[in-house]
């Protein structure tokens, strides 16, 4: 996840705003297509080291580039089988990663920090409601909404 952030900063240095939504909508296409190929084969235990330091990088990248790292790491846990729980620590770690960089690009700034205050318990509040979602949520139904999801998603960017 570190090195797909490194190369996200590096990435969003030298690449338009058009380069950069077309580029991660094909990513996020790419691993719809790589996770409905490895369903459809039969491979549900957790994924090979490879395709898990792959869907790490990608979701590094795809985070640090367009704050879009929900669908890859969705699509990342359900490769290693991760519980749901674990997103939120993910990305507190991740976005701890992240915070010298979108600082030094001038993303954060401190007039950010009042609309911050007043938008966190709302995050607070839509986390509890998650987390009583996924308690209730069968995989077989988590699944398939996370994969249709995703092309959701991803479709309008690379158009």
């Amino acid at each position: 996840v570190v090195l797909g952030v490194l190369a996200g900063a590096a990435f969003l240095r030298w690449s338009t705003q058009d380069q950069t939504r077309r580029g991660i909508g094909v990513v996020l296409l790419a691993l719809v297509a790589l996770t409905v190929f490895q369903r459809r084969r039969g491979r549900r235990g957790r994924a090979p080291a490879p395709v898990r330091t792959a869907y790490g990088a990608l979701a590094g990248f795809t985070t640090m580039v367009a704050n879009a790292g929900g669908p890859v790491t969705s699509m990342y846990f359900l490769a290693c089988r991760f519980s749901v729980a674990a997103t939120a620590w993910f990305f507190f770690a991740v976005n701890l990663v992240k915070l010298p960089f979108t600082v030094s690009m001038g993303l954060i700034r401190p007039e950010h920090l009042a609309l911050d205050l007043v938008l966190a318990p709302v995050v607070v509040l839509a986390a509890l409601a998650g987390r009583r979602l996924a308690a209730r949520l069968p995989l077989r139904v988590f699944e398939p909404l996370v994969i249709a999801t995703t092309v959701i998603a991803a479709v309008p960017m690379v158009l």
